[in-house]
């Protein structure tokens, strides 16, 4: 073991190093053993990374098992910040609990629930304690509640890191196993290995850099909300996809009815014909899709369907209308250019025009 080349890859004053108290025999006793027995944590972190693999919302995962320089490196940091700690060659697997890491990506905000059920459902929490969520200043209060109604435990990260962190337990033997899961974003994990790879290996403190990772952090998790906000608009265009369906076959079953109807009135044969006409081109005229609905906002005139704002104002004008005029509106012509041409505008001052008269007389 090389302590002077740990001290100053992992950023640690020789100074700060001896206030500790730990001694270098004792940290070469803990390596060695670690070197030792770190093949044996191998085939843990395969099975946990294939359980992991069950359930349907996990994106990817990838694992590693810690270095062993990086192993001193972490009982020196954890010394410095609490001297009275005691880390030895008996307990360093109890009070290094990320022995094995594994860090498991969702692609939207709202699969971690999923996640969480799955990983609650399958492993015991080790010493029963709380996922920790960390969440960055001026993130969602909304999304920040819905973390505590599953009782973790939230915490502000001076940093703006956002991540989940389980600390599970495992027993494939005699001895149990700790192992450090840590669930987040594809936007999450992105941004994380970037501040990494600029901001750790030379420790670098500069306020500038800070601003714009801070930036980066925001622009982060700005793509994680238009994810989750897409995810909804699909879902909610596939509502109104399967709403627009039944309301064609509704459409259908009323215009069949009306033909029936009209079959069993005392009318001339050019008068049934002639609604019979009528009836075929209403119910040629589909329903519109809201994609259809913007192109028409757009002026295009490539959409071939009725626009549900237009058929709603011929609907709402049908009193100061007579049959006649609402059909000829509704049916202008076989094909739906003339229909995309029609104002809405117009159809409401000729109603209100209507209506005034009626009022006068």
């Amino acid at each position: 073991m090389n302590l002077n080349k740990i001290l100053k890859k992992s950023g640690i004053k020789r100074e700060d190093f001896l206030k500790t108290g730990l001694k270098e025999f004792e940290l070469l006793r803990i390596q060695r053993n670690f070197i030792e027995t770190r093949k044996d944590l191998e085939p843990l972190a395969r099975y946990i990374v294939k359980q992991l693999h069950n359930s349907d919302k996990v994106h990817s995962i990838r694992y590693r098992i810690k270095d062993a320089d990086n192993l001193i490196a972490k009982i020196i940091r954890k010394k410095i910040q609490n001297p009275s700690r005691i880390i030895n060659i008996r307990n360093y697997k109890k009070e290094i609990t990320d022995l094995i890491g594994v860090r498991v990506l969702h692609l939207f905000k709202n699969d971690w629930k999923h996640i969480h059920e799955f990983i609650k459902s399958n492993w015991i929490f080790y010493q029963n304690k709380k996922p920790i969520v960390y969440y960055r200043e001026g993130d969602s209060v909304k999304m920040i509640k819905s973390f505590e109604k599953k009782e973790c435990l939230v915490k502000e990260h001076p940093f703006g890191y956002r991540s989940v962190h389980y600390l599970i337990e495992s027993r494939p033997g005699k001895e149990p196993h700790i192992a450090e899961l840590q669930v987040r974003t594809i936007f999450e994990e992105a941004w994380s290995e970037i501040d990494h790879t600029v901001r750790y290996p030379n420790q670098i403190k500069n306020p500038l850099l800070e601003q714009y990772l801070v930036m980066f952090n925001g622009l982060v998790g700005s793509a994680d909300e238009m994810g989750s906000y897409v995810v909804h608009l699909k879902n909610e265009l596939l509502k109104l996809h399967k709403k627009n369906a039944e309301d064609r076959r509704e459409k259908s079953k009323i215009i069949n009815l009306l033909r029936n109807k009209i079959n069993n009135l005392e009318m001339k044969p050019e008068e049934v014909k002639d609604i019979e006409g009528k009836l075929d081109g209403l119910m040629n005229v589909p329903i519109l899709d809201p994609y259809s609905v913007w192109m028409r906002s757009k002026g295009s005139k490539k959409v071939d369907k009725v626009d549900y704002e237009l058929m709603d104002t011929l609907l709402q004008e049908e009193e100061n209308m007579n049959k006649d005029e609402l059909l000829e509106t509704t049916l202008k012509a076989e094909n739906n250019e003339s229909l995309a041409n029609l104002d809405i505008n117009e159809i409401k001052k000729k109603g209100k025009n209507k209506e005034k008269q009626k009022n006068k007389k």
